[in-house]
């Protein structure tokens, strides 16, 4: 039986009761692994995939608000078209929205875009001219503008032309939409006809409202400037070579059956 009594002294060069057939050989080094062609720090980072080639697709998304001053106009002509017989000009129109953007990119150098908003237009105002000699003598009437309101996206399918350290260059192609309606509210009259809102209309009156439906297809360019570590500049031009316009306006004062009454156009 062993002196349990004694001490155990470990299986050392130098200490008492060294074996040398004891020894047991340390294990060979385990060989350097590697993923793609970046050598891994440690087996355990190779395991867990920290040298991982960059994924085949890749994008970014967000939150924005967009602030825009924003004008619109309607000229009315005879039906030769020749004289201009009333005028409607809106401007002086805040346009506050909130926005949602994407972007999924392709390490081949394709990549998809786009953006949808959303907001209101607040104030400003409406000149409604009418000219002779349809109306004489010259008629210009103010009215403020409120309750209006935006909507808008678009998408684009673009390539990378350029893309390295620092700088990103594409083209791309897509399409844009975009929703507006302004509503005008009383009447004034500025000009030298008193038989139209010569007694003025109140503002708490709706008088007019005027919505736009603009369809488009577009083509340019976008790019991406770094400045530094955290910052980045973002550039996007477009050139729209088919525009479509469907827009009509409501006259609330004049709706009706009887000539010269009409509710949009």
């Amino acid at each position: 039986w062993p002196n349990l009594y004694q001490p155990q002294w470990p299986n050392v060069p130098g200490e008492p009761g060294y074996d040398p057939a004891k020894v047991t050989p340390a294990p060979a080094p385990e060989p350097e692994l590697t993923t793609g062609s970046v050598p891994a720090r440690s087996p355990v980072a190779a395991r867990w995939g920290e040298f991982k080639q960059p994924p085949a697709i890749f994008g970014e998304f967000g939150l924005r608000y967009a602030y825009s001053s924003n004008k619109t106009a309607k000229n009315l002509y005879d039906i030769p078209g020749t004289a201009m017989v009333s005028r409607l000009t809106y401007s002086g129109i805040s346009g506050n929205a909130g926005e949602g953007f994407g972007r999924i990119e392709h390490t081949s150098g394709f990549y998809l875009k786009g953006y949808i908003g959303a907001g209101v237009l607040s104030g400003g105002q409406l000149q409604d001219e009418d000219f002779p000699p349809l109306i004489t003598p010259y008629s210009s009437t103010i009215s403020q503008q409120s309750d209006g309101y935006l909507a808008y996206g678009a998408i684009d399918l673009g390539f990378n032309l350029i893309r390295q350290q620092g700088l990103r260059l594409g083209v791309f192609a897509g399409y844009h939409y975009l929703s507006e309606s302004v509503t005008a509210f009383g009447c004034t009259q500025n000009g030298s006809n008193s038989g139209i809102c010569g007694n003025p209309i109140p503002d708490t009156v709706k008088v007019i409202t005027q919505s736009n439906h603009w369809n488009s297809l577009r083509v340019g360019l976008d790019a991406r400037i770094a400045l530094g570590d955290r910052f980045s500049l973002n550039l996007d031009a477009a050139w729209l070579p088919y525009v479509k316009l469907n827009g009509t306006d409501n006259h609330w004062l004049r709706i009706g059956t009887y000539p010269g009454a009409f509710t949009s156009g």
